[in-house]
């Protein structure tokens, strides 16, 4: 058992120090679980990873990797006033946006490119794309993965969302 508790301690301090570098802010708290303390220094708050079984590490990682993005290339206010009205729209907004960021990210970090692939693989194979406003959002958020990413479709998520993609062609191109 100790070995396993040292791996996790370990795990836990690369991806620290991955937020760290990241996210370009050496004084930034990373913490694991819901730990709600007030801090004057900017927070990533990353999933407890020692209540369960089997750590999710693709899961994690991307996790890290994406919120220390964030921190580096996002701007809440710039993005607050801009944001449009509307569950759908807002979703897309954000949706647009994560994408942004990762983009550059990996634009400059090869292994945040692959850490966020490998989830995003991961995640669409987990969903149920028969929700309407499912297949709305993963449809433009794939679009943008695709394009903006070079990403690559397994054949049977690229079926399915195939329909979409037309639509999607004509409205933004």
């Amino acid at each position: 058992m100790e070995k396993k508790e040292d791996f996790l301690e370990n795990f836990k301090t690369a991806i620290i120090s991955t937020v760290k570098s990241i996210s370009n802010v050496g004084d930034i708290d990373v913490t694991f679980g819901n730990d709600n303390s007030k801090s004057e220094k900017k927070r990533v708050n990353l999933p407890d990873l020692e209540n369960s079984n089997k750590i999710n590490y693709i899961k994690a990682r991307a996790n890290a990797d994406s919120l220390a993005l964030k921190i580096r290339y996002s701007n809440s206010e710039i993005l607050q006033s801009y944001a449009p009205k509307g569950n759908i729209s807002e979703k897309l907004y954000s949706i647009a946006e994560t994408v942004r960021y990762e983009t550059l990210g990996s634009m400059e970090f090869k292994g945040v490119k692959k850490n966020i692939h490998n989830y995003y693989i991961e995640k669409l194979n987990g969903i149920d794309l028969d929700k309407e406003e499912n297949k709305i959002t993963e449809a433009f958020e794939n679009y943008l993965r695709i394009g903006l990413l070079d990403l690559k479709n397994q054949k049977d998520i690229d079926k399915k969302l195939k329909p979409l993609k037309k639509n999607l062609d004509l409205a933004l191109k």
